[in-house]
């Protein structure tokens, strides 16, 4: 319920004191007159059929994206919208010292192979790779000539890294030395792929 008052000189000045009418067709109007001021009063459920249909819409839309949430959640959980099995295999940073290649095992296995681009010969004394709360060490040094690669290095074994075609992403740190200046370097990066059977 709503209403409206409005206030305007009265030109009838014989009547100085509360006078008082309604409007008998709408019902939704009362008057009075006070003192040569005519004083309007107006009702309406106009504001009030508003906010019931508003009211209506967000609970009918409402049901609505509560269902598109639940779905698209079902969706995820099931791996439909699993980014990294769309992505494949892609490897970031590594400045010096690059990732040619590696794998992750259903068992856990993990194992990759790296390429010398730091212009001199370096010898890597130390990998740590670093699955979710997971790290695994390779503490193995492996002296690697200026532009050669490694052979296949397993690096650790991750547990319960997923069934095969799970994606997966893994940050690998790496410590190396100058064979040269003697002096430590570090490099690092990360991988992203699907475990393999």
């Amino acid at each position: 319920m709503s209403f409206l008052l409005r206030a305007k000189k009265s030109n009838n000045s014989a009547m100085p004191f509360l006078r008082s009418r309604s409007s008998a067709k709408t019902s939704r109007k009362a008057s009075a007159t006070f003192l040569n001021y005519e004083v309007e009063v107006h009702f309406g459920e106009e504001p009030m059929k508003k906010a019931q249909a508003g009211l209506d819409f967000l609970m009918t839309y409402g049901w609505a994206l509560l269902l598109i949430v639940l779905i698209v959640g079902a969706l995820f959980a099931l791996g439909i919208f699993d980014v990294g099995s769309f992505l494949g295999s892609r490897s970031s940073g590594f400045a010096q010292v690059g990732i040619t290649g590696w794998a992750l095992a259903e068992d856990g296995t993990f194992t990759a192979m790296f390429e010398n681009h730091a212009g001199s010969d370096i010898s890597i004394s130390s990998i740590t790779a670093t699955m979710g709360t997971q790290t695994v060490n390779y503490t193995t040094a492996t002296p690697l000539s200026n532009g050669a690669s490694t052979g296949t290095l397993t690096l650790g074994t991750f547990s319960s890294p997923g069934t095969a075609g799970t994606s997966y992403t893994v940050e690998i740190d790496m410590v190396y030395s100058d064979s040269a200046t003697g002096f430590n370097y570090a490099d690092s990066g990360t991988v992203t792929g699907t475990v393999t059977p």
